[in-house]
């Protein structure tokens, strides 16, 4: 009993070292990369201010403004976007409050228009909360540091509660319990660097995927617990709308308890009312805010109207390229590859490696491979995390798919009519979770014929070498001389 203890406080303490190994990693490269990552971040914090300030969409459009324009002068780099990058605008020789040019400069940056303003609320919330907590006694770039820091949060919170999770779901498999937070712990998506929902949804939406996991599970369950299911989908869905595909997880969860738990069909579809119903009510709501106040119940129509995008007849889908040999083969590796290290450019140029984009998709779709057939004898079995998992993870990237069908794109921005895909795997970043679960379960599968050190080796080398080029690709970011660390 002793030695059980002492074992069980020992895993207390690793799993806590590596969540702060994770968080500590994030802020790290967080203080690396300067202010405004070319990922819309200045639009995501002056979003954030405005949510601060008590400022939610409304139905006129919105603009940069103070403190995000004064921050854009002083620490806005052009470093991401140009070769030759000169310093930001106030760090410029002679620059000062009397200089003729910047009037004209600082109404350029007030006439960019805040595409996200408009965006799914959780995250803004969120973010608005711990900004107004970090303006209590901080400014300027240690500000803007403290709400990139929130990443880190919700990265060492994610790698402390699925190895929790897991355990229970399966304590003697620690390749899984182990393998996949450490592969959390140390993911190299740039998403998590800079100010956004996206990082923060890989925490959401993991939450969302567990709760429909334990909904499947032949155990006793009250009705609350159906309907705080379904209030972490619409969380998970008002995060990121893309984690749409929680709704469909939960529901078939729910329905497979006629299986599982033997349960009446009558029972099923009050478990299915219970949490369809909470999860209306909260998503409903705000929908049916945005669609009284802005005009448009997603918010997304002015962002598509100024992209220049044509929505398409659901008739037009299957005739999109994406659908098509030659168009998926261009997609998937792509995506996946984006999956895992984001989309940040130095320079003007994507920040990877010569080999690194086919060796992450390779192994991805190996993996993803393996561990189909993992979720399918696991289904068997009767046993539903891996299947649920590799579900959220297909239908995660088909969505992707299907907004890449649904548009007709401009000649400019991303994606165009030339490159009509939508490859940003940061956009699905609330299945992470179930990614990392089919990724972990499908190197089992590749490695049982090996000796059974082979996995976690493997796994091991994996992980090394995902850090080592993140860190190698981020060594020019932390020699610039416009990041925190550099600041005076």
């Amino acid at each position: 009993m002793k030695a059980a203890v002492r074992r069980a406080r020992r895993e207390r303490r690793a799993i806590t070292a590596l969540a702060a190994v994770a968080a500590l990693r994030v802020l790290l490269l967080s203080a690396a990369f300067p202010f405004f990552d070319q990922v819309d971040e200045h639009q995501h914090m002056d979003t954030v201010h405005r949510w601060s300030r008590g400022e939610l969409p409304g139905r006129d459009p919105v603009h940069l403004r103070d403190p995000v324009v004064d921050w854009a002068l002083r620490f806005g780099t052009f470093e991401y976007l140009e070769p030759n990058p000169p310093p930001p605008y106030l760090a410029r020789r002679g620059a000062g409050p009397e200089s003729p040019w910047l009037p004209r400069v600082r109404a350029a940056y007030q006439g960019v228009l805040n595409q996200e303003a408009e965006s799914p609320p959780v995250y803004y919330a969120v973010a608005a909360l711990w900004y107004r907590l970090g303006e209590t006694w901080l400014g300027d770039l240690d500000l803007l540091l403290w709400v990139r820091a929130l990443n880190a949060l919700a990265l060492g919170a994610l790698v402390w509660w699925s190895h929790v999770w897991l355990r229970r779901w399966a304590p003697g498999d620690r390749l899984l319990h182990w393998g996949a937070p450490a592969l959390l712990a140390f993911f190299p998506q740039d998403a998590f660097y800079g100010i956004g929902p996206d990082g923060f949804s890989a925490l959401v939406g993991g939450l969302a995927f567990a709760a429909a996991v334990e909904a499947a599970r032949p155990l006793p369950r009250p009705g609350r617990s159906d309907g705080l299911a379904g209030v972490a989908v619409a969380l998970a869905f008002l995060t990121k709308y893309t984690s749409l595909v929680y709704a469909g997880l939960l529901g078939l969860a729910l329905a497979l308890r006629h299986r599982t738990a033997g349960e009446s069909p009558r029972r099923v579809l009050l478990r299915l009312a219970w949490a369809g119903g909470a999860s209306a009510t909260l998503a409903g709501g705000w929908l049916l805010r945005n669609q009284l106040v802005v005009g448009d119940a997603l918010g997304t129509a002015r962002k598509i109207a100024h992209l220049e995008w044509t929505p398409l007849p659901l008739s037009a889908l299957l005739s999109q390229p994406i659908f098509r040999p030659s168009g998926l083969l261009e997609w998937a590796p792509e995506t996946l590859a984006l999956f895992w290290r984001g989309e940040f450019r130095w320079l003007g140029e994507p920040m990877t490696l010569a080999g690194l984009d086919p060796a992450l998709a390779g192994v991805s779709l190996l993996l993803l491979a393996c561990g189909s057939v993992s979720a399918w004898r696991a289904a068997r079995r009767g046993t539903w995390l891996e299947p649920l998992a590799w579900l959220a993870t297909m239908g995660g990237f088909a969505s992707l798919a299907v907004l890449s069908a649904r548009f007709e794109f401009a000649d400019w921005g991303n994606p165009t009519r030339a490159h009509p895909y939508f490859t940003e795997g940061r956009l699905v970043l609330g299945v992470l979770l179930p990614f990392v679960v089919v990724f972990v379960r499908g190197l089992a599968v590749a490695c049982a014929r090996l000796p059974s050190a082979a996995p976690v080796a493997l796994l091991g080398a994996w992980i090394a070498y995902v850090s080592l080029t993140d860190w190698l690709l981020a060594a020019a970011a932390f020699a610039s001389p416009w990041n925190w660390i550099h600041s005076p």
